[in-house]
């Protein structure tokens, strides 16, 4: 779809651009008609879900806006005179807007928009994100002797009632708890509660309940690019650097497997307590 806005955008440029040299004038209302019409297809395609909307088309949003208005005052303000046609200055512009066009789709063609294959299981599929704060652990990677705080993301059917199995995700190196969301999804149509954990200071960044974000550790990302060069630990130092890792990874899977199975537990004593006040 990307690629599709970007050739026809050129294209439409193009069209323009070759009409006002062949009818010699700057100013024609196929020009801001064109362009208007360019406006408003994009906004309706956005309404329509056709284009997945993000803050990466922020730009190129932007530029059709300021292209559609200033081509609707110049249909609106009456013309007092034709300035001489310069074919050369037609083509300079083109090629600066084309320029310009490209620029800001860049952003859009690096992070093109994703949509979730359609799941095969026979549940909807809901998710929930939750920050827990492990309060016998100190974060080792400050010094402020803050607790450790773990992000989770939750993906489940929708309409769960009963008992279903868990299964806990844990990313890789520089990962995210959102980086393998068509599998997660999946399986959550098919009855599986899914819980993916961002690791912080190992995760490529997170964002917690109260928007703080946290991005990866620099020693750490030093770490794994070195162990991943031939030559620069040794199997021992190698091996007591995984260890490193994983103890983190395993600490965090087992504080948030716990905190559910607590959960759980409490809203099990809760549901029993409110039966037998019925009762």
């Amino acid at each position: 779809m990307e690629i599709l806005i970007l050739v026809v955008t050129l294209v439409s440029e193009l069209a323009i651009a070759v009409y006002s040299i062949a009818t010699k004038q700057s100013r024609s209302k196929i020009k801001s008609w064109t362009r208007i019409a360019m406006f408003i297809g994009f906004m309706i395609l956005s309404l329509g879900k056709v284009v997945v909307w993000e803050y990466t088309w922020g730009l190129f949003v932007s530029l059709l806006f300021i292209l559609a208005l200033k081509e609707m005052a110049v249909l609106l303000r009456k013309q007092k005179h034709t300035s001489r046609y310069r074919a050369y200055s037609t083509i300079w512009k083109f090629l600066l807007l084309i320029l310009t066009v490209v620029v800001t789709l860049v952003p859009v063609l690096l992070f093109p928009q994703f949509r979730l294959p359609q799941v095969t299981g026979p549940y909807a599929v809901a998710t929930a994100t939750y920050s827990y704060i492990d309060k016998n652990r100190i974060e080792e990677f400050t010094d402020q002797e803050d607790n450790r705080s773990v992000n989770v993301e939750f993906w489940y059917p929708e309409q769960a009632d009963g008992t279903y199995p868990l299964l806990v995700f844990s990313h890789g190196a520089f990962g995210i708890k959102a980086s393998n969301t068509s599998t997660f999804t999946e399986l959550a149509s098919h009855g599986y509660f899914v819980v993916s954990i961002d690791h912080p200071y190992h995760s490529f960044y997170t964002v917690s309940e109260d928007g703080k974000v946290v991005t990866i550790n620099s020693e750490y990302m030093q770490e794994v690019n070195n162990a991943n060069k031939d030559g620069v630990y040794s199997l021992g130092e190698f091996y007591e650097l995984t260890q490193k890792w994983m103890k983190l990874r395993t600490d965090d899977m087992d504080f948030v497997m716990d905190t559910i199975l607590e959960q759980a537990e409490q809203k099990k004593i809760l549901y029993m307590n409110a039966s037998i006040h019925r009762k």
